[in-house]
């Protein structure tokens, strides 16, 4: 592969990968080095610890096997437009397997493998297929964004994403009690986790030099054998050009899950296959 950036071939040519990869990234004005939220004050550190124990404790219980179906209503600079498909994640196997479907006509636009750390991204109609790995992967290379892949991975595995390595900057709470704020940072982002009471409802995440901003809300949870995953997530962009609602349906955790590999795909004559790195 060539040094030149993969734009002919960007995933950005499936609005539905570009929904999954670009949620978490568009440039946005930001002013100062993390949002602050109105009408609070600085927390004590035992509330602070409080919150790192709720946010671990959720990444704990995380599934270990995930199986549901989805909807995504979006829109991509004034251009709406909604997808259906499905997910199966076995965490202990290390697969994945997530498709998406036309909306209309139910056809597959765009599969996505993971085992292990290889990825792939296969679009059936354009007979192309994108060969990655999680430990390398540049989302740059498909979009105009710099992202760490792990950040976007751990929130689709029903996780609260944390950023690397992080250090903590900050505690807040409301003034008038029931929420609060816990403010990381690491040598490239600032996150903000909002949580709602006791649970979290929001994470903000700002890249430092660009100023690339996003939001994340957790509009509803769904809790089976001991784990929680999300029924509704919306993501927005810091200048609100993309906007997507996740909504899922029909959710199993932890339960046996058959995921998709790419051996199990019979794949067309004159398919094209692209290897990064």
């Amino acid at each position: 592969m060539n040094n030149k950036k993969f734009s002919r071939y960007r995933v950005i040519n499936s609005l539905i990968v570009m929904a999954v990869l670009i949620s978490f990234c568009s440039s946005g004005n930001v002013k100062g080095s993390a949002e602050k939220p109105p009408d609070v004050k600085t927390t004590y550190p035992e509330h602070i610890e409080l919150m790192l124990k709720r946010i671990s404790s959720f990444n704990n219980r995380s599934p270990g096997s995930i199986s549901s179906s989805f909807e995504i209503v979006g829109k991509i600079k004034n251009k709406k437009f909604k997808s259906i498909g499905n997910i199966h994640y076995d965490r202990r196997e290390g697969k994945l397997n997530a498709t998406f479907l036309d909306y209309i006509f139910k056809s597959p636009v765009t599969m996505i493998f993971k085992e292990n750390s290889s990825l792939w991204f296969y679009f059936p109609a354009e007979k192309k297929m994108i060969l990655d790995n999680v430990n390398t992967i540049d989302l740059h290379n498909y979009l105009e964004l710099n992202i760490d892949f792990n950040i976007l991975f751990s929130l689709f595995s029903g996780e609260i994403p944390l950023i690397k390595g992080y250090k903590i900057k900050k505690g807040l709470s409301g003034r008038k009690g029931g929420s609060s704020y816990l403010i990381l940072e690491n040598q490239n982002f600032y996150q903000t986790i909002s949580f709602d009471k006791s649970e979290p409802d929001r994470v903000l995440i700002i890249r430092k030099d660009s100023k690339e901003k996003c939001e994340i809300y957790f509009k509803k949870f769904f809790r089976m054998n001991g784990s929680s995953y999300y029924k509704k997530l919306r993501i927005i962009s810091g200048d609100r050009k993309f906007t997507f609602d996740f909504i899922f349906k029909h959710i199993k955790l932890n339960v046996p899950v058959k995921v998709k590999t790419i051996n199990k795909i019979r794949m067309p004559r004159g398919l094209k296959i692209i290897k990064m790195g």
